[in-house]
């Protein structure tokens, strides 16, 4: 039997260059990112919304005239209700006051008006109350400001003429013969602009005090927002993500990308290795010393085959025997170790073995002379010999 053997004295190359250089470039991700990113200076924050909260409160005071049943000549401050015929005037306090995140340029202005007002509820739908006649009155004219501030207050006093309103609706009817329903409102009005990064903003918040003017006994209805906060969006300033400004994360984002493709690429062969090619190197990496690679299939015609179960024992046999190891492909996914004594041949098979020669004799060990000698016994695998063969 004729075999050409393989000058190889190890393991065949595995093309782990690529996988190297992945390696290294996902390093160079990593030290791009935490290296690099993270000793940034911190960048300047996005303008963020504008925000800004009003809160409003209104104090009343009733002034009667001089009567005799009321202690110092007017109601007391727990009473709710109040007598038309004994109020001289009403006092309010306003009380308004802006507070934002940040100090911007701001224009607002504010007045004080009141209204009296005849109405009558028709007929036919008691919902219904339509105004008849009105006359408006100025408590505090208009004032306009600019101020570039976070927050700022506005507490204007003023005095209603309770009386004279009264005289006022009481006139009109006497005058017209009607019997219209008097009442009052005075309206505290604020209104504040300003501009938010190109966006315009205007917040209008209104006050009110409404009395009847022709019962007998009123109270104050008093209206306003307690407190009220709003946001003023800047669009110009947001999502203002710049290329330029985050080349670091893409080149690191590049060759993290680009290593684990090359790492994938220098190592497909280990990590997708099949059961067989796993064993076969772990074979080849362990007793390297005493098996013979052969270049092709070896010509077993006319000999006798014994069928070796494990490794193992063909790891004995060459022991006992003193005889190295031939490995011997047997089609792309197979190999054959064998091991030659005489015209016997000691075969273990790994893999899908393809039989080339169909005159190939199988006999059994009990039929042959060598394999009436006692086996040795196994040794471990990291005891295997290592001898070279020359």
């Amino acid at each position: 039997m004729a075999l050409d053997f393989e000058e190889v004295d190890e393991a065949p190359r595995r093309p782990i260059g690529l996988g190297i250089v992945g390696v290294l470039l996902l390093i160079a991700a990593g030290y791009v990112y935490y290296g690099v990113l993270q000793q940034r200076p911190e960048a300047k924050p996005v303008p963020f919304d504008y925000q800004y909260t009003v809160t409003q409160k209104v104090d009343t005071d009733v002034q009667y005239n001089g009567s005799s049943f009321f202690e110092n000549g007017g109601p007391n401050v727990t009473d709710t209700a109040y007598v038309t015929n004994l109020t001289k005037a009403i006092d309010a306090t306003f009380h308004y006051n802006y507070k934002a995140s940040e100090a911007r340029d701001l224009k607002y202005s504010y007045d004080v008006k009141a209204i009296v007002k005849g109405t009558y509820p028709l007929k036919n739908d008691g919902s219904s109350v339509p105004k008849v006649w009105s006359k408006e009155y100025v408590l505090v004219y208009p004032e306009t400001k600019t101020t570039k501030a976070k927050n700022f207050s506005l507490n204007p006093s003023v005095t209603i003429p309770f009386t004279d309103y009264a005289k006022d609706i009481d006139e009109f009817n006497k005058t017209l013969e009607l019997l219209l329903n008097g009442e009052v409102v005075v309206s505290f009005t604020v209104r504040v602009s300003g501009n938010v990064e190109g966006t315009e903003f205007n917040d209008v918040k209104v006050s009110t005090i409404t009395a009847p003017l022709d019962q007998q006994i009123y109270q104050l209805a008093v209206k306003y927002d307690k407190k009220k906060t709003n946001q003023v969006a800047a669009p110009a300033t947001k999502n203002s993500w710049n290329i330029s400004e985050h080349y670091e994360e893409i080149l690191a984002a590049s060759l993290a990308i680009v290593g684990l493709i090359l790492l994938i690429v220098g190592f497909r062969k280990q990590i997708f290795k099949s059961p067989y090619q796993r064993e076969l190197d772990r074979i080849y990496r362990l007793h390297d010393g005493i098996i013979i690679r052969a270049s092709k299939s070896a010509d077993l015609t006319g000999k006798n085959i014994v069928s070796v179960k494990t490794f193992d024992d063909m790891l004995n046999l060459e022991e006992e025997l003193k005889v190295p190891i031939v490995a011997s492909p047997a089609g792309n996914d197979g190999t054959r170790f064998i091991i030659m004594r005489d015209d016997v041949a000691y075969v273990y098979a790994l893999g899908n073995v393809l039989i080339e020669d169909e005159t190939v004799n199988e006999v059994d060990a009990n039929d042959l002379e060598e394999a009436k000698k006692p086996v040795p016994k196994k040794r471990p695998l990291n005891q295997a010999s290592r001898r070279k063969i020359q």
